[in-house]
């Protein structure tokens, strides 16, 4: 069985985090579920999730899909000042996914979406940047998958 682009596209950008290894992040702190990566980490970790993918855009390409998703790298930060904890990992990511807008061929383009900062108010010493990618890509009419 296939995967869909979509996780094709994310697991583009793990690869992208890992290989080579971050300097910020260890490769064994770089997760793909944001509970988990929250439950795992004891300073700073990565966690990339598929979010919201709009409908496809059909018109003017026959047999066709033009799709967009949008995948979130959260930088999961704990301890004092965990956003100033977590900058050195969000700026790092964020250069080696713009390094190749592409994904290696698997996409068309990926454009920056917004960024989000989030202190959980029972968790003080918890903090997580969401920075949200826009991932443009191509697919034929009737698939998910190419």
């Amino acid at each position: 069985m296939m995967a869909s682009r979509v996780d094709a596209l994310v697991q583009a950008i793990k690869t992208a985090l890992t290989a080579p290894a971050m300097t910020s992040v260890p490769v064994g702190d770089i997760y793909v579920d944001l509970v988990y990566a929250i439950d795992q980490t004891k300073t700073l970790a990565l966690a990339i999730e598929e979010g919201i993918e709009p409908e496809p855009n059909l018109n003017g390409l026959i047999g066709r899909a033009e799709r967009r998703v949008n995948v979130d790298v959260h930088v999961i930060a704990k301890g004092l000042a965990p956003f100033r904890g977590a900058d050195p990992a969000l700026v790092e990511s964020y250069n080696r996914i713009m390094a190749d807008r592409t994904l290696g061929g698997l996409a068309l383009d990926i454009q920056e979406g917004p960024t989000e900062r989030r202190r959980a108010p029972a968790e003080q010493s918890i903090g997580v940047i969401t920075k949200t990618y826009i991932v443009e890509f191509r697919t034929s009419a009737h698939s998910l998958e190419n």
